[in-house]
């Protein structure tokens, strides 16, 4: 801002000091920091909900596959149970 009306003054640092909202505000001031901190709290309870859900249910979804896979399969004429019991001569 200075450069532009060309002052020749360089800032180089800027520390404040008892940095304190005016009483009237206090309460909507409290209130802002107070959701924000609500705001990265949820925000980390929901990251490690999914954390926890997510890994699961790819498992099961994984898992159900491959049951669907080997249902799906067609079966074998041969082996011990091709042929049913009632049409066995034993």
């Amino acid at each position: 801002m200075l450069d532009r009306y060309g002052t020749g003054i360089f800032v180089q640092k800027v520390t404040l000091q008892s940095v304190q909202p005016p009483d009237k505000v206090q309460a909507a001031f409290d209130d802002a920091v107070k959701a924000g901190q609500d705001r990265e709290r949820l925000k980390n309870e929901g990251q490690a909900y999914a954390n926890d859900v997510v890994p699961r249910a790819r498992g099961t979804a994984s898992r159900l596959l491959r049951r669907s896979e080997r249902l799906q399969r067609p079966r074998s004429c041969s082996g011990p149970r091709a042929t049913p019991r009632a049409f066995s001569r034993s």
